[in-house]
């Protein structure tokens, strides 16, 4: 008789290995067996409270090495808190309790539907990569719960630790993605971790592996014929970009000489971008280049001496219900028009403070703090995106964080004939976070092959790279660049 102790070392060990599997690109298919030891795990006993105190522990360490990112943020440089120990004891208080509200939410979902597998193993098992999947959404809905704030409503955009984004690091499976994004990427691997389980387990079931395999080779076989060949770099409206990237980390940026340096990166990077006469020119999110002229209209005027590129800017502004915000200046000067597009997906802590921090800091007696804090940092949402006045020459703005969002692309492609998005983002307060970079570039890939899209990044301390509707990936050529800055040149399909 198998005793409670062997069950919560399978536990256990599933745990683990979804923690691994987002700490290094070796490690992401360790997924694969995670998923499978969770159902052994399940299945060994069904006592009501084990499952979801098991299922609780795999969901937490599930999120925790999802969001391990969230530790590239120490030291804090623009925070106002100078104690190294206070920063590290903020910084892993966030981390570990928004892991243990993610595993909540996994854990309820993995616990309400296992009653259904005690009674029906074999249709649970069938069903199980979709229980999967719907877990991990229910567990973005909690964590948009937990970090609701003002302005912000739920939502289940937040996919850091998705097991899905495995499959996106495999060129054999990553075309799964055009059948439903990192839903179908996830599902595929609840298939996979069904399969492992029951080759390793249950092989008595000769008939459902059979199907699964047989099932699981179809998937491939007709994602990979229905995949249209790649057009990006062969068609006849093709448009040469230049991406600006500069790289200011966070203590340059909060210090003395921080405005006047990211000043003059940015103007020495748009001008020599200009000098190769691009269609576009991208600037990573919050460059303000706008701030280098009086007026709109001169900056316009600028261009227009410069072979008329459409430069893609964004900023803080203030909206007339005096609320702040990020929005994206599209500088149309051959139409002498310019575009608004607001940024409505925000990052918790980053742009907006959730209600349960608001609560937090007041009862700690940190309204000044607070008060200061907000005045710097603190967004709110703006209307949604509006390209029905904007040229289809003109690409679709995918701010930062929006590609956390499964629907990031396809909201911001709705309706349009545009094949480019341009993607600017800001990394600089969490010093070269590569296993945020990891997941990101992962993001990227499953939304460009499940909307077709070609997108081209611009941004601050952040790796340069092209993403292709075929998922794969390509480097600019580079143009030029000095301290802080470089410019590559991009010829890509719109």
């Amino acid at each position: 008789m198998i005793n409670n102790t062997q069950v919560w070392w399978w536990y256990t060990a599933a745990g683990v290995m979804f923690f691994l599997a987002f700490l290094h690109p070796f490690l992401l298919w360790l997924v694969v067996p995670a998923v499978a030891v969770l159902i052994h795990a399940i299945t060994l006993n069904h006592n009501p409270l084990l499952v979801l105190k098991g299922a609780l522990l795999v969901g937490t360490l599930k999120a925790a090495g999802g969001i391990a990112w969230f530790l590239h943020s120490f030291p804090i440089s623009w925070l106002g808190i100078e104690s190294a120990e206070a920063q590290l004891l903020l910084i892993s208080f966030y981390w570990l309790s928004v892991s243990l509200m993610i595993g909540v939410g996994f854990a309820i979902f993995i616990f309400a539907t296992h009653y259904f597998g005690k009674q029906y193993p074999f249709a649970y098992l069938l069903l199980f990569p979709l229980t999967f999947v719907l877990a991990e959404i229910f567990s973005s809905l909690v964590f948009s719960l937990y970090s609701i704030g003002p302005g912000i409503t739920l939502n289940v955009g937040f996919t850091f630790g998705y097991v899905g984004y495995a499959l996106a690091a495999s060129t054999l499976t990553l075309p799964l993605a055009s059948l439903g994004g990192i839903y179908a990427l996830s599902a595929g691997v609840g298939g996979l971790g069904v399969l492992l389980y029951l080759l390793t387990w249950r092989r008595e079931w000769s008939r459902l592996k059979l199907f699964l395999v047989v099932y699981v080779l179809l998937i491939l076989l007709i994602v990979t014929v229905t995949q249209s060949p790649d057009t990006a770099n062969h068609s006849s409206n093709n448009q040469k970009v230049a991406a600006v990237y500069t790289y200011l980390p966070a203590d340059v940026l909060v210090s003395k000489e921080g405005p006047r340096i990211r000043k003059q990166a940015v103007s020495e990077a748009v001008e020599l971008a200009a000098t190769h006469y691009p269609d576009i020119i991208v600037l990573p999110e919050m460059a303000n280049f706008q701030s280098h002229f009086p007026t709109s209209e001169e900056l316009l005027d600028y261009l227009s001496e410069r072979g008329d590129p459409i430069v893609i800017d964004s900023k803080k502004v203030t909206r007339s219900n005096g609320h702040s915000g990020v929005s994206s200046l599209i500088y149309d000067s051959a139409r002498n028009t310019t575009y608004t597009i607001d940024k409505n997906f925000l990052v918790p802590q980053g742009e907006y403070l959730p209600y349960l921090i608001i609560g937090a800091l007041k009862l700690l007696g940190q309204k000044d703090f607070l008060e200061r804090y907000s005045k710097e940092y603190v967004y709110q949402p703006g209307t949604p995106a509006d390209y029905s006045s904007i040229p289809d020459n003109v690409p679709s703005v995918l701010f930062c964080f929006s590609s956390v969002m499964p629907n990031g692309v396809a909201k911001e492609k709705a309706g349009r004939d545009t094949k480019l998005l341009v993607h600017p983002i800001a990394h600089g307060w969490f010093h070269e976070p590569h296993l945020m970079w990891l997941q990101l570039d992962l993001m990227l890939k499953t939304q460009a092959v499940q909307n077709r899209v070609t997108i081209v990044k611009a941004g601050n301390m952040a790796p340069e790279k092209l993403y292709l509707p075929d998922g794969s990936t390509t480097h600019g050529l580079l143009a030029g660049g000095g301290k802080y800055w470089k410019v590559f040149i991009y010829d890509v399909a719109n």
